[in-house]
């Protein structure tokens, strides 16, 4: 597998296609993780800067369609997705084989980026 991509608009490891490229179909919310409903969105064009920056105090969770995930663990950053239609490849591509919910525990912000960029090759 090629690394992620360093050429970007702002800050390296991700490219700004993945804010623009397939998240049309997408709900991506960053949640504090002291937030008290735990629910707190940010635009999708601040995903970029608050990866960068802030990620590894916060949770990430992106949303398909309306389903969303509570009780995101608060000291992981942790990015959760429902398998469904499109996320096949995704699924397969870590192992998991049946329709259903996947988390992938992320330890720290390289990692989120990396996950990023997997979105972003199945949703392109």
């Amino acid at each position: 597998m090629n690394p992620p991509s360093t050429k970007h608009d702002g800050h390296p490891g991700l490219p700004s296609k993945v804010l623009h490229a397939g998240f049309s179909t997408f709900v991506v919310q960053l949640c504090g993780h002291n937030m008290e409903d735990g629910t707190q969105p940010f635009p999708r064009s601040f995903i970029e800067d608050y990866l960068t920056t802030r990620a590894e105090h916060e949770v990430l969770l992106i949303q398909y369609d309306n389903s969303r995930v509570a009780g995101m663990s608060t000291h992981q950053l942790q990015s959760t997705c429902f398998i469904t239609n499109g996320w096949q490849e995704f699924a397969i591509a870590n192992g998991i084989t049946d329709e259903g919910e996947c988390k992938i525990n992320v330890v720290g912000v390289n990692d989120a980026r990396q996950i990023m960029m997997e979105f972003r090759k199945i949703t392109i």
